[in-house]
């Protein structure tokens, strides 16, 4: 079942990287908001929610001590981090529930423009992994790493503005964007039950108000 193939590799990631695992976690809840502010299916929503709970799945490949070293990274260590969305695919089942999720993960670090990590341009980027790969940047800018330090939300936010068209889809920006002013305006949408149901199933106690 997909669902217990999910919880069993985020529960190895809980055990190799809290760090990760956390962001998969952040990762999930804003692509999660984002797909259905753009008005997604409720399955499309779905599937990238899944999607981006194992985004980095492909880090169990990656040695803890390179995940969580506080200074720059040697040339080696950069190659095994380009790795890990290859290694990600690899992780996951084959088969037809899991071919977009498959791809998600696989094109993560692509980036509107072509200059990601396998080229793909545009509309050749699936959604899903588009949707990822913005909420994987706005998360790493305004989380603390070992390596540098949180950014607030409206640094990240003038960021991400100004790579919209280049390592961004311009209409998720804008949909981020109008997701960022209905939470402002105390319209949230609610956080998905599914995520603290799976946080219950890998042991770590998490409030859902961080998300």
């Amino acid at each position: 079942m997909l669902e217990d193939t999910v919880v069993t590799l985020l529960q190895r990631l809980y055990y190799h990287s809290r760090l990760t695992y956390r962001h998969s976690v952040h990762v999930a809840a804003i692509s999660y908001q984002l797909a259905q502010e753009l008005g997604l299916p409720k399955a499309q929503v779905r599937q990238t929610f899944w999607g981006a709970l194992v985004h980095d799945v492909g880090k169990l490949t990656i040695d803890r001590s390179i995940l969580h070293k506080k200074g720059p990274l040697t040339e080696d260590e950069w190659q095994k981090m380009y790795e890990h969305p290859r290694e990600g695919c690899r992780l996951l089942p084959e088969g037809d529930d899991w071919q977009a999720i498959r791809e998600m993960v696989l094109y993560h670090h692509e980036k509107w423009d072509g200059s990601g990590y396998s080229g793909l341009c545009k509309g050749e980027i699936p959604l899903g992994a588009r949707i990822i790969a913005l909420a994987d940047a706005l998360d790493a800018m305004t989380s603390s790493r070992p390596y540098q330090k949180k950014r607030e939300l409206a640094a990240a936010l003038q960021e991400v503005k100004e790579c919209s068209g280049s390592q961004f889809d311009p209409q998720l920006v804008e949909a981020l964007f109008s997701l960022t002013m209905h939470l402002l305006k105390g319209q949230r949408r609610p956080t998905p039950s599914k995520i603290n149901e799976i946080l219950k199933r890998t042991t770590w106690t998490f409030n859902s108000n961080e998300l």
